[in-house]
């Protein structure tokens, strides 16, 4: 059975039913979505920051397409955790919803912004001026990237403290999470230990396992962003990459 072993108990029939529903199942696919219901409304609840009123809400029409995205995208072989990967897609695409309506209103509210939170990560990490309209994206990707985060046990202060500093580190990091990004089994087993999977990831790359373990959390943070729709957040980790500024 091998790794099919994990999702064959009971508690686990979400992922047969994905299975059915990739082979065609449209019945079974209306019956999953009234099922998690409660689950697509906690995720949208806990990206707004607030509950949804789901009658009046085009968040919950938005999460509701990307919960069946999620189910269409879900690599079962790879054995990740769906439910997380679920709420990555939702908060992505709730982000774009909420980026596309600021660019087409000259109203940014930025009363609900944690400006500690901002204020540390963009001392650290964005040190170019920018323009009233890409702050307030930066702000929403940066209040997207903390949840997400929070997930994983990893918090703003801990990337001030550990990532690294120097360029070429940086660069090597960032490279390491490119690996985990591009590959599917890796960034599953990300999702599902909420951890570097380590024994997999050192037949892939040429570095010693402390300089991996040294710098967990920063490499974890890049694969994630890799992985989001967070266009803004992502391009300095491009731009790090091809020598511009830098993440550190």
């Amino acid at each position: 059975m091998s790794h099919f072993n994990w999702f064959l108990r009971g508690e686990n029939l979400i992922y047969i039913k994905i299975q059915k529903i990739q082979q065609g199942d449209k019945y079974l696919r209306e019956t999953v979505i009234q099922e998690y219901k409660p689950f697509i409304i906690k995720a949208i609840s806990q990206c707004m920051g607030k509950y949804i009123d789901v009658e009046n809400s085009e968040e919950f029409s938005i999460a509701l397409s990307a919960f069946n995205e999620a189910i269409d995208r879900y690599n079962v072989e790879n054995g990740g955790d769906f439910f997380e990967y679920c709420k990555l897609i939702i908060h992505d695409r709730i982000i774009d919803y909420k980026r596309s309506n600021k660019k087409n209103s000259s109203v940014y509210p930025f009363s609900y912004f944690d400006d500690e939170i901002y204020n540390a990560f963009e001392n650290k990490y964005l040190v170019d001026e920018k323009s009233q309209l890409e702050a307030v994206e930066i702000k929403d990707e940066i209040l997207s990237l903390k949840k997400t985060l929070e997930r994983f046990q990893i918090n703003f202060d801990d990337l001030v403290l550990y990532s690294p500093k120097h360029k070429d580190s940086i660069k090597l990091c960032i490279k390491i999470a490119r690996i985990i990004a591009n590959n599917e089994e890796l960034f599953a087993k990300l999702l599902h230990s909420r951890n570097i999977p380590l024994k997999e990831l050192m037949t892939r790359v040429d570095v010693h396992q402390r300089t991996v373990e040294r710098n967990r959390k920063f490499i974890i943070t890049v694969t994630l962003l890799l992985k989001s729709n967070l266009d803004v957040l992502k391009g300095y980790v491009e731009n790090t990459e091809s020598g511009g500024t830098s993440l550190g």
